[in-house]
């Protein structure tokens, strides 16, 4: 997929014809400050940000487009891109209802369908549940054999940059979340079966979720030593109650004395405190059905989807599929338990207005039976000790239902132990992959290196690794070319690093030339302070990388970029933005 040709509706932006190869936005500007301070001025950097666009990004508040909506009232923009040869598709995206796309297909390039009204696809949705979306659309006519198993939007993060995205070769802006929004994909990109990595992200969410629950039960702790400290509590307390009873059981004589009925005295007090026990166990209980009736695991993959796609960020099918799973994963745990919480909850409230009601009861029947010896020391000790039996019942209750949440927590924990092990068994695997080798990799790694040291006259390679984690990490190092075991940091420079995001992007499209995929790249400022020497060396590279491979290569450059012995070939300068002329025809 190559860019044929973009343009709109409206006579004041001119028509951009792309060529098959190299490609230059040239900006003669003659304030070049105030170029600097407002990127908007001649459009360069907007192109970039237009493609995209047109490619079907879903635009947030700070797109240029929203922003100044106003100014670009009634504008629809065209893409005319090169599928094939003699096959050519154009995507039509208007400025007022930008999630409504047509499509059409035509045989010949340089085609104006600004006045067309029959299109192959009219005002397709970029977001449908039920219907046809325009993304799938659009993967219908690219029938990309690349990266598959994700949306094709995915990779353009690396083909469109503006002049503030060169900060890193690997890790762009859109995938500040993360690893696995991309590292998986670059991983197979590179060559490598992901396959792994996915099993190695999904393990760590699991165990990040099971800690969460841990956390929220109050159980986080791993050792075991608590519940043999409750135990021993408990045990101590049930020895506490024998003492009790044991006095409780000397006022016998003094109850036959006074004619009592003992049994009846003991029967309200005993049920009194089971039931006060009981009530108690209950409060519990329902206090902790509504706090985990509280949690719940909240992942929308549409919502999600969305937010990736608003900020550039790919939400590939496969990825999807593994959240998805992940949701089932946990809906698994916690469907039907809150299904029985909220039938748990309702009993156990109906339960203990049942009881209130009978302690009223009880107590009554109690002061009435034992009226006539409150005002006695005998009973008042006597009482004293009933008192004692019902706190001690309630501390052993309330330590039981502690012992029981600590086991809980102690499954969980184990659950969490074994997808560590888990995790360590994956780290070594996706070591195993790493470690086999590429020979995908090893091509890509080949260009990238002939293009930087071309460029910059020494050397840089592109290296995967495990990390600590055991998840893949990607980097760049030079060599000093003297000593080819040196290691050195000339390639840790701003202008470096600029080279070898070129160099990355150029390495792929090159690799990957025979394959339906993208086939070009718009670098937006990326000379900016580049010196002349590599600037020509980077130039003749490009035009014969795009010759080699037949990939598309487009920059941006200013007047001031250019050095002043070198000179640009016919055609490649295909549009020339002025201060006079910018690239809509006005400033913004």
């Amino acid at each position: 997929m190559k860019i044929s040709k973009i343009y709109s509706n409206n006579e004041l932006m001119n028509p951009i014809i792309f060529n098959a190869g190299f490609n230059v936005i040239y900006g003669d500007v003659k304030n070049e400050q105030i170029v600097k301070k407002n990127e908007h001025n001649l459009g360069k950097t907007s192109l970039v940000h237009l493609i995209d666009f047109l490619l079907l990004k879903k635009i947030t508040k700070r797109h240029f487009l929203s922003k100044h909506k106003n100014k670009f009232k009634s504008w629809v923009f065209y893409i005319e891109i090169e599928l094939e040869k003699d096959r050519f598709l154009t995507i039509k995206r208007p400025v007022d209802s930008p999630t409504l796309i047509s499509f059409k297909e035509h045989s010949e390039r340089d085609q104006d369908f600004s006045s067309m009204e029959e299109w192959d696809h009219k005002n397709i949705k970029m977001s449908a549940k039920k219907e046809i979306d325009a993304v799938s659309v659009l993967e219908g006519y690219l029938k990309f054999t690349v990266l598959q198993n994700y949306t094709f939007r995915h990779f353009l993060a690396y083909l469109l940059r503006t002049q503030y995205e060169y900060e890193n070769v690997f890790r762009m802006r859109q995938f500040e979340g993360l690893d696995v929004d991309w590292k998986p994909q670059l991983f197979n990109l590179l060559g490598y079966q992901e396959e792994k990595v996915l099993d190695k992200y999904k393990v760590q969410y699991e165990i990040k979720s099971y800690k969460s629950i841990l956390k929220t039960i109050g159980g986080n702790k791993k050792n075991t030593g608590d519940a043999y400290d409750l135990k021993a509590t408990i045990a101590e307390k049930e020895r506490e109650r024998s003492e009790i009873v044991e006095q409780i059981d000397k006022f016998d004589f003094y109850l036959r004395e006074k004619k009592l009925n003992k049994d009846l005295v003991e029967e309200i007090g005993t049920e009194i405190g089971r039931l006060n026990s009981e009530r108690y166990r209950l409060d519990c209980e329902i206090k902790r059905i509504r706090e985990s009736l509280k949690y719940h695991v909240t992942f929308d993959v549409d919502e999600v989807k969305e937010l990736f796609e608003q900020s550039n960020i790919i939400f590939p099918n496969e990825l999807k599929k593994s959240y998805e799973d992940l949701l089932q994963f946990n809906s698994s745990l916690s469907q039907e338990r809150s299904k029985y919480l909220k039938e748990d909850l309702k009993t156990n409230l109906e339960y203990i207005g049942k009881i209130e009601e009978e302690l009223r009861k009880l107590n009554q029947e109690k002061d009435y039976v034992l009226s006539f010896l409150r005002e006695t020391d005998t009973f008042s000790k006597y009482k004293s000790l009933q008192n004692d039996i019902y706190r001690v019942n309630e501390q052993i209750s309330q330590l039981k239902l502690k012992l029981d949440s600590l086991g809980t927590a102690e499954n969980y924990q184990k659950k969490v132990d074994m997808l560590k092990r888990e995790s360590k068994e994956i780290a070594s695997e996706v070591k195993e992959v790493i470690d086999k080798g590429s020979e995908l990799f090893d091509s890509i790694n080949s260009i990238f290196k002939d293009v930087f040291r071309r460029t910059m006259d020494h050397t840089a390679l592109l290296v995967v690794k495990p990390n600590q984690e055991g998840n893949p990490d990607f980097e760049v190092i030079t060599i000093d070319d003297k000593d080819k075991e040196q290691l050195t940091g000339q390639g840790e420079g701003y202008t470096a690093t600029k080279v070898q995001c070129a160099a990355f992007v150029l390495a792929i499209l090159a690799t990957y030339n025979k394959e339906h995929f993208f086939k070009f790249a718009y670098h937006d400022g990326l000379l900016e302070s580049w010196g002349d020497h590599p600037k020509v060396n980077f130039f003749n590279e490009v035009r014969k990388i795009c010759a080699e491979y037949d990939i598309q290569y487009t920059v941006s450059v200013i007047r001031s970029d250019v050095p002043e012995d070198f000179d640009f070939k016919e055609g490649e300068i295909i549009a020339k933005l002025t201060d006079e002329k910018p690239l809509f025809g006005f400033n913004f």
